[in-house]
């Protein structure tokens, strides 16, 4: 069972206990250790003390009335005449790093999704944007060709063609604005 020979005053203030308690009780010091990182953090000190490796690990502690804490330790392992194992390291608080990092992975996910709603916005006003106009350009064409003027009903139905096909573009155009400036959610 691991014992803290020593333990500095930082050290203490991340397990939350004094110093006297955590050297002269013979509690687990993983028992603080949050018990998801239990089993890996335990994986990574036996692999070091069998091969006498340095040893770093990022684990959190879990203290009473607190948020988890982050932390690295580092520690070098040497064998003893008596062959107990005796580490010498130290174990640092990188909360802050950690949630730094996490909150630039939201924000690169956030972008991500940023630039793929501009990409399909895009690519959907490309695709109904160009064959709606060339419609309603053939409609007004045919409207104007006097060598081969439309009858009075030919008008009436080219005239319901570009009646619909401006009130879809616009339509359409007010829906990607809409989208555009997050009014829309896909919750």
């Amino acid at each position: 069972r691991p014992r803290f020979l020593y333990i500095s005053r930082q050290t203490t203030s991340l397990f939350g206990v004094p110093a006297e308690v955590a050297t002269d009780d013979n509690t687990d010091p993983f028992s603080v250790v949050h018990r998801d990182d239990r089993a890996g953090l335990w994986q990574t000190v036996q692999a070091s003390a069998r091969d006498l490796s340095p040893w770093r690990h990022e684990f959190r502690l879990w203290r009473k009335g607190s948020s988890p804490l982050w932390v690295l330790g580092n520690s070098s392992p040497q064998r003893a005449p008596d062959g107990r194992i005796i580490w010498h390291g130290y174990l640092q608080d990188v909360t802050e790093r950690r949630e730094l990092e996490e909150a630039r992975q939201v924000a690169a996910v956030a972008a991500a999704a940023s630039r793929a709603k501009s990409d399909f916005l895009s690519r959907m006003s490309h695709e109904l944007r160009t064959p709606l106009n060339a419609v309603l350009g053939f409609a007004q064409l045919m409207e104007i060709d006097d060598d081969d003027p439309p009858s009075d009903g030919q008008r009436g139905r080219l005239k319901h063609i570009r009646d619909a096909g401006d009130h879809l573009l616009t339509s359409f155009v007010q829906f990607l604005r809409w989208i555009a400036d997050g009014q829309c959610s896909a919750e």
